[in-house]
């Protein structure tokens, strides 16, 4: 079993292509953890002095993109761009149950493993929950790409698929919880709250962060975890849904054993990322993904 983080929106297409790069071989990844963060272009993060650890530990240590772009405007409609190559008819913050073919139903076909934590997500393992807010956890359930589609969020799949990040709900007095000792699915999605991602200032937020202070410190209790957590031969791709308004670029981090550091100017969007998890499993691409150019992860299937 092998295992391994843009435009406007158009209607849900179903295409369906074997990947252009078939051909080529190389050792597939055990891991691929994909996480991403809020509502930022790339000069609002990158230089930021209340965001040290990012700029003084990430950045240098990582493969950064410049010419990352999102694929459309509010948050939700991204977040399926990442996971099926196309916003699926989506337009607005509360469009789940999309009804398009997904990456996680390619991976579950295939029998590839796969979990999405969640952090303050009210379910338990026991229980799935669609609850859309959270407030006491600064949860968000239109930031969780598996709770957005129909096959993906049914009460199975998703008690099965979708975890707390990564135990108890942060309440606004706790600390920030580490991914330390959890070892990642083959696919791991993980999915900061409201206030560690960048998406509410540290006024909305008391206790539990805010702001880019609040996501700087989540980044720096987990960043070192989630990369050991991936392995030797698996990558983190760290990277944002969109900007805060327009389309500049959004930051893009990519990190692991063997990934060389430095900068990428290359264009790349959301199906982008879709298309390098796709091929890196072997899996056909999906709608947009079959035109995109991949993120480059430097990990191919065999062929």
């Amino acid at each position: 079993m092998v295992a391994c983080v843009l435009v406007l929106a158009v209607a849900c297409s179903s295409t369906v292509r074997t990947p252009s790069n078939a051909s080529l071989s190389g050792s597939p990844p055990t891991t691929v953890v994909l996480v991403v963060m809020e509502n930022s272009s790339y000069a609002d993060v990158v230089g930021n002095q209340a965001m040290p650890f990012l700029n003084d530990t990430i950045a240098p240590g990582s493969l950064s993109l410049t010419s990352m772009h999102a694929d459309a405007h509010p948050s939700l409609p991204n977040y399926v761009w990442m996971t099926a190559g196309d916003a699926c008819g989506a337009s607005n913050d509360r469009d789940w149950d999309r009804t398009c073919p997904n990456l996680y139903d390619q991976l579950t076909q295939r029998g590839i493993a796969w979990t999405t934590y969640a952090e303050g997500y009210p379910g338990d393992g026991t229980s799935c929950s669609l609850t859309p807010l959270d407030g006491s956890t600064h949860y968000a359930r239109k930031h969780v790409p598996s709770l957005l589609f129909s096959s993906t969020s049914q009460d199975a799949p998703c008690r099965a698929h979708v975890r707390r990040f990564p135990g108890a709900p942060a309440a606004d007095g706790a600390p920030i919880a580490s991914f330390g000792g959890i070892t990642p699915e083959p696919f791991t999605v993980v999915i900061p709250n409201l206030c560690h991602d960048l998406h509410d200032a540290a006024a909305n937020c008391g206790t539990a962060g805010g702001g880019p202070a609040g996501a700087d410190g989540w980044l720096r209790l987990n960043w070192e975890d989630l990369v050991a957590g991936a392995g030797s031969r698996g990558v983190v791709i760290l990277t944002w849904d969109e900007s805060d308004g327009g389309d500049p670029p959004i930051p893009t981090f990519i990190a692991g054993a063997g990934i060389t550091s430095g900068q990428d100017s290359a264009q790349y969007d959301h199906a982008s990322t879709l298309r390098a998890i796709e091929d890196a499993f072997g899996l056909p691409c999906l709608a947009g993904a079959c035109d995109a150019a991949p993120l480059p992860i430097g990990i191919w299937p065999h062929g």
